[in-house]
């Protein structure tokens, strides 16, 4: 690897594409054992109960409607769409998470963004390209300033929840368990 040519390949294209693609991975996965030990349910992931098609429908919005050059303002748009599906589902799920029927729940509300993310894709055909390749996370052509959201992101996702293991433990556990021990179970599962 002494040529020039190649460590600048490595440097500049793959190497800040490895690095965006474990971050993402690390932020997919604490987002899957949260939700599995919220809903203390192991098939309950974020592209089950519609989080993730919540937060693609708001990307394709911002991609659509806004400045199309501003990846923050379609991560953001994304963050909230996710935020918005989650919070339907907390609503379906009336704060019961262990009732299995929930799952059904998130199940239709991604079915419904499912649904309005074709309808936005038939409405707007010209637009297919460019928002297929957002909506198919590729890594393809990252950069190292696409690592100014996610970093911080990912950082603090890994000192959240460090910092609440013990609760996250205790809410594995019976939830009767938990109240014996003092844990607010409603309030630590939001």
């Amino acid at each position: 690897f002494k040529n020039p040519i190649f460590i600048d390949i490595i440097k500049d294209y793959r190497l800040p594409s490895a690095i965006v693609g474990v971050c993402a991975a690390i932020n997919f996965s604490l987002s899957g054992i949260l939700l599995q030990t919220i809903t203390k349910n192991n098939l309950t992931t974020p592209n089950i109960i519609g989080m993730n098609t919540g937060a693609s429908l708001f990307a394709i919005i911002s991609l659509l409607y806004f400045s199309k050059n501003s990846l923050v303002s379609t991560n953001l748009f994304a963050f909230f769409g996710c935020i918005f599906a989650c919070g339907l589902y907390i609503i379906l799920a009336k704060n019961d998470f262990k009732n299995k029927m929930n799952l059904l729940n998130g199940i239709a509300l991604d079915s419904i963004f499912v649904s309005l993310t074709a309808i936005i894709l038939l409405m707007f055909p010209n637009e297919t390209g460019s928002i297929s390749l957002w909506l198919s996370g590729s890594l393809w052509g990252k950069k190292y300033s696409d690592l100014t959201l996610l970093m911080p992101a990912c950082i603090l996702g890994i000192v959240l929840c460090s910092l609440f293991t013990q609760k996250l433990n205790i809410l594995n556990m019976d939830e009767e368990y938990g109240k014996s021990l003092g844990l607010n179970i409603n309030l630590n599962k939001i």
